[in-house]
């Protein structure tokens, strides 16, 4: 007979049966130290064998910076000078760079009639056909200036800065394209050294028209 069994029969009529049975009773526990060791549990930073690291705090999202699709010129800062004087400065630099297009296109004709090895047409052709390309490009530029550029700018339409800056980045676009398509003039050869004639002195000539004798 087993200690539990022996307990049961030997208490079984007493009025303290209860709270004995109740202890000795199989599969409970007494709740208090189980609490305990929950707490305990829970306490513990890395308790548990499925404890989930602390979340991390995602950094915020780092706003994207406002473009402007038409760079600002280096000769003309918006913000440092009067809006006047800023004006002024850009009309300046629309003209510089008309300028340094205009050499360049010029340079390019140069370097088409420096072309010895073509024939007087075929270079006649090719300057006609760049003049032609040339308006057509200004075309171009002047409708997307005056015209879309404007719609591009922070300030929204009638804005001359973006209108001017649109106009100074094509020009110098193109005159740099210019210059890289046609490089520069080539150097005029030198003569060629004139060849030294020997004197062969003074010979007797031969007469090779019949002429009347002299009379005495």
């Amino acid at each position: 007979m087993t200690r539990r069994a022996f307990a049961r029969i030997m208490f079984a009529g007493r009025k303290c049966a209860g709270p004995i049975r109740a202890r000795f009773a199989p599969g409970r526990a007494p709740a208090a130290p189980l609490l305990l060791a929950f707490a305990l549990l829970l306490a513990i930073p890395d308790g548990g064998a499925h404890a989930q690291p602390p979340a991390s705090t995602p950094s915020p999202t780092p706003k994207t910076a406002v473009l402007e699709p038409w760079p600002s010129t280096a000769r003309c800062r918006a913000g440092v000078a009067l809006a006047r004087d800023y004006n002024r400065c850009l009309y300046d630099a629309i003209q510089v760079s008309e300028k340094g297009m205009e050499a360049a296109l010029a340079n390019a004709f140069a370097v088409i009639e420096a072309r010895g090895d073509l024939l007087p047409a075929q270079r006649n052709r090719w300057r006609i056909l760049l003049d032609e390309a040339q308006i057509r490009f200004g075309m171009y530029r002047n409708f997307d200036c005056q015209s879309v550029a404007p719609f591009e700018g922070l300030r929204g339409i009638g804005n001359f800065e973006q209108r001017a800056l649109c106009l100074i980045a094509n020009n110098e676009r193109r005159a740099e394209d210019l210059r890289r398509r046609y490089g520069e003039v080539p150097k005029p050869a030198a003569p060629a050294p004139a060849v030294a004639v020997e004197n062969i002195g003074t010979r007797p000539a031969t007469w090779l028209t019949a002429v009347a004798r002299p009379l005495d």
